[in-house]
């Protein structure tokens, strides 16, 4: 089990069902074979299902190692001449719809707690009324713009957890710890 103190999260039964019908329906599901349209039609007595599972991952910190197991499929590039390597195709990787879950629930939580006066004005991602539109929008109306496109191979498997502590902890989230 992977340990995460999570223990302040509010959980509400409306918020698993906002997160739960959130899901296309039809989207492929992951590993575990649990798909969106299963738990979005098999009604409260899923919601209270997880209801009870979230509660005990937020109690106890321990997300099942399995919700973390993806199920990979190689798309192959468009515009390449050969498919020979891997750089020639684009993995496509599906996930738990239970892990998406508790993560459209943690986000919830996150966007509700940051103050947004604590957030640049160059932000559009996570910032109500704002998308990558208004960003593009933005941009486009300057008098002069500069754009630089940075490619990190890894950088989210990379970053400490403590980088990842501190900024909530600037950002005001009660990390628990």
């Amino acid at each position: 089990m992977l340990e995460y103190d999570l223990s302040n999260l509010p959980l509400k039964f409306g918020n698993i069902k906002w997160a739960v019908t959130s899901f296309k329906l039809f989207k492929s599901p992951g590993p575990d074979q649990i798909s969106s349209v299963q738990l979005q039609k098999a009604g409260n007595t899923t919601l209270n299902w997880l209801h009870e599972i979230f509660g005990k991952i937020l109690k106890t910190g321990r997300i099942p190692p399995t919700w973390f197991q993806s199920k990979i499929t190689f798309i192959p590039k468009a515009g390449k001449p050969s498919h020979t390597s891997a750089k020639d195709f684009r993995p496509i990787s599906v996930s738990s719809f239970m892990l998406k879950t508790l993560e459209r629930l943690i986000s919830l939580h996150l966007k509700a707690s940051i103050d947004p006066r604590l957030m640049s004005e160059s932000q559009h991602a996570y910032r109500k009324g704002r998308s990558t539109d208004t960003a593009l929008h933005t941009l486009l109306h300057k008098e002069y713009t500069l754009i630089a496109f940075l490619d990190i191979e890894g950088a989210f498997n990379n970053v400490t957890p403590a980088a990842i502590t501190g900024a909530l902890l600037r950002l005001g989230i009660d990390t628990g710890s």
